[in-house]
């Protein structure tokens, strides 16, 4: 058991020799290693955040998949099924004909729809901070 332990001990100055004589040429100090290891720890820590980041992205999208799925099951209402805007204004009779063309209702409507529309955005983007 002796000998067995002398020369494991050998070894392991040999090995300590060698690595002292090779410290010139690779840094193995203890400064070395903890910058090594906080770097690996920063890199574990940023791939967390990324992929918490993207578990939330993915549980919203998929709520929303839901929420479209269920909105599209829902069937229309049965008064608003043969109701169209040319079958009510054709019954307003050409004086309405007349003020749509003349005051341009269908480009105005669109103009307050896109405002609508940013206002709304701006207010879902900001995170409620536009109200």
């Amino acid at each position: 058991m002796s000998l067995r332990r002398a020369s494991l001990f050998a070894a392991g100055v040999l090995v300590l020799l060698l690595v002292v004589q090779d410290a010139s040429a690779a840094d193995l100090s203890l400064g070395a290693l903890t910058t090594w290891l906080g770097d690996q720890i920063k890199a574990v820590w940023g791939f967390f955040v990324t992929f918490m980041k993207d578990l939330v992205i993915f549980s919203i999208a998929s709520t929303l998949e839901l929420v479209k799925v269920i909105v599209e099951a829902l069937p229309p209402p049965t008064f608003l099924t043969d109701l169209a805007i040319c079958t009510i204004l054709s019954d307003a009779g050409p004086w309405a004909q007349w003020v749509i063309g003349t005051f341009r209702l269908a480009e105005g409507f669109a103009i307050l729809t896109a405002a609508l529309i940013f206002r709304l955005l701006r207010v879902v983007l900001t995170l409620f901070q536009w109200t």
